[in-house]
Order: C-alpha cells, then sequence, then structure tokens
C-alpha cells in the first residue's frame, strides 16, 4: 500500500499490455490455491512455502516534525508514547539496547504497520518503521527521523510463487522488476538518510 502501489505506473510503462490484479490479506495465503502467479510475504522467511528474500530491512524511529524538535537524544525517545506493531514489541528493547538507553512502556500497539505509521504522522509518538513504508512520507517531510540510529529487522519481504518448475512468463517479469525496484530504492534511501553506516 505505502510502497508498491505508487511505484505501479513505472512496472506498467515497461509493461503496459499487462494486467494488473493486486489482492491484500493480513495473513498469507498459498499463491497455487490464490490463483496469484506472485505473492508477497513478510516474515521471517519460516513457512512451507517456495520464496525468495527480496529485501534486507531496517528498523528507526520516526514521528511528526513537531514531536522531533523535543526530542535531542536516544533517552528523549524512549520518554515519549511508543509505538509499536503486534509481534514486533521486542523491536523497541533492542532499538534501546543498541543506543544505550532505557527501555520505556509502549503506549500504543497495532496490527499494522500502516496504523502504526499514521499514528506517528498525526504527532501521537514515535513508532519503529522500516525503509520501505516509511519513505514517501519521509520525502514529503510528513514525519521525519529524529534519531539517526537503526537496527537491522528480524522480519522482511519475499517473494512466494507457485510449486511449478517456473514461473509464468507475466509473474517472471513482475519479480524480476520488484527485485531491481526494491534494490534500487533501498541503496538511494539508505545513503540519503544513513550515509556512511554499514547497511546490509
Amino acid at each position: 500500500m505505502l510502497w508498491l502501489l505508487p511505484r505501479i505506473p513505472l512496472y506498467r510503462e515497461a509493461q503496459p499490455l499487462v494486467d494488473f490484479r493486486f489482492n491484500t490479506t493480513r495473513w498469507s495465503t498459498d499463491p497455487k490455491h490464490s490463483g496469484a502467479s506472485v505473492e508477497i510475504l513478510y516474515g521471517d522467511g519460516d513457512w512451507a512455502l517456495p520464496s525468495e528474500i527480496i529485501s534486507r530491512n531496517i528498523m528507526f524511529p520516526v514521528c511528526a516534525p513537531g514531536l522531533a524538535h523535543r526530542i535531542r537524544e536516544p533517552m528523549d525517545v524512549m520518554q515519549t508514547d511508543l509505538i509499536t506493531t503486534h509481534g514486533e514489541e521486542h523491536l523497541w528493547a533492542e532499538w534501546a539496547q543498541s543506543v544505550g538507553a532505557s527501555e520505556a512502556h509502549t503506549r500504543y500497539r497495532v496490527d499494522l504497520h500502516m496504523a502504526a505509521l499514521e499514528l506517528a504522522r498525526l504527532g501521537h509518538g514515535v513508532a519503529l518503521a522500516n525503509d520501505l513504508l516509511a519513505a514517501d512520507l519521509l520525502a514529503t517531510g510528513q514525519i521525519v527521523i529524529p534519531i539517526a540510529s537503526w537496527i537491522y529487522a528480524k522480519d522482511n519481504y519475499y517473494l512466494s510463487f507457485r510449486e511449478t518448475s517456473a514461473l509464468d512468463e507475466k509473474g517472471a517479469n513482475f519479480s524480476q522488476w520488484l527485485k531491481q525496484a526494491l534494490a534500487a530504492h533501498q541503496e538511494a534511501f539508505r545513503a540519503t538518510h544513513f550515509p556512511g553506516s554499514p547497511l546490509p
């Protein structure tokens, strides 16, 4: 929703005759049953589906510009209202440890990254975001990175595909375009926001 859909016109420029059908689900389904050529999964890669990792994510704090003015050091982050998503509550403790700050209480727990980013954008606290989901909000100034410190994400994006000998031509073309677009995006993003950091 936040990264892929705004960039679909770029894919359509390269493949103007391909119809694009986009379905979302909170939990993974098997592509061979859903009829999808490819499925994008988010997690640790531990599932019984043929898959290929397509991103190496990092997580970093983001908040509204108005809130960022009050944040001077890592402990200031931990003393604000913290926002997390279900299943990723441990990430704030890991980030705090990486910057030498004390862990604090999480005020908001939501089930979607989009909801966490929206709470942050509205000024309700600080969320941990990855570079794909936060990129466009950062580029437009709706959110900022108050402390330029990151941790490796445990979860990444994967492509899963039908259990056949090869993807169909349309699925293969989309998969190749997606992998190239993701790699180019992440390289440019990290060079802009975390220059000189030893990122994956």
